[in-house]
């Protein structure tokens, strides 16, 4: 495994992302600085960034007419990086892809490429996260980790609620768990405990419904169903 135990991962020191974010929220209100799509003045903000399980991800992927493959701006930029990969992002609108390509600033791909990518990512427990703004068709797929993501970093570490949990949740089958674990190695949101006997434990309100834990239960207690 290239990424080895997510969940146990050297603390970071988040202080230059809090101001990070300051900074921004500041331009924005301020009107210094756009997102890639404009919003009224005096308006406020909705989620922009969603969870997407694995074969939902897939899907939306296999549409795309156009994909550039870009660099994670968290980890590139990350102070103190951990050992994911960085060149894992995908660029799915056609515009701004095709930008993005022109300026060398991502490298064109094709859908065969940008699923080995997403299964890379998939494999080694990094979510997936759609980023869009509502009313308007998905712009980008990030592969995140929860101790270099500026959004998962602002939702678990400090609360700010930027991220929508997706339509599903994961289902467990207890009486054939083995409590080997590694659903709680995995999980960035902490959804899963041992409890008496080393049994695993799932708190269904913590679960955003990322398939992390489905992909990597060995013998497929976990599926993930409709919320």
């Amino acid at each position: 495994m290239e990424y080895d135990d997510i969940s146990q991962e050297k603390v970071h020191h988040h202080d230059w992302l809090i101001k990070k974010i300051e900074d921004r929220i500041s331009k924005l209100m301020s009107g210094d600085v756009e997102p890639s799509i404009p919003i009224p003045p005096k308006k406020a903000l909705e989620i922009s960034h969603i969870i997407s399980p694995p074969d939902i991800t897939k899907e939306i992927l296999a549409k795309s007419k156009i994909i550039a493959n870009i660099d994670c701006a968290c980890r590139k930029n990350s102070n103190n990086p951990c050992s994911a990969p960085i060149d894992v992002c995908l660029i799915i609108d056609p515009e701004i892809a095709k930008d993005a390509i022109k300026e060398g600033k991502g490298t064109n791909v094709t859908v065969r490429e940008a699923m080995k990518i997403l299964n890379r990512t998939t494999e080694i427990g990094l979510v997936h996260m759609l980023l869009h703004f509502r009313g308007h068709a998905y712009h980008a797929i990030c592969s995140c980790c929860s101790c270099c993501c500026h959004d998962l970093v602002a939702l678990l570490k400090y609360g700010h609620k930027i991220v929508e949990k997706s339509e599903y949740i994961a289902n467990f089958d207890v009486e054939n768990c083995t409590s080997c674990g590694l659903c709680i190695q995995y999980c960035h949101f902490k959804a899963w405990e041992l409890i008496n006997n080393n049994q695993a434990s799932f708190n269904k309100e913590r679960c955003y419904g990322c398939g992390v834990c489905v992909v990597h239960c060995p013998v497929g207690t976990i599926n993930l169903v409709m919320r």
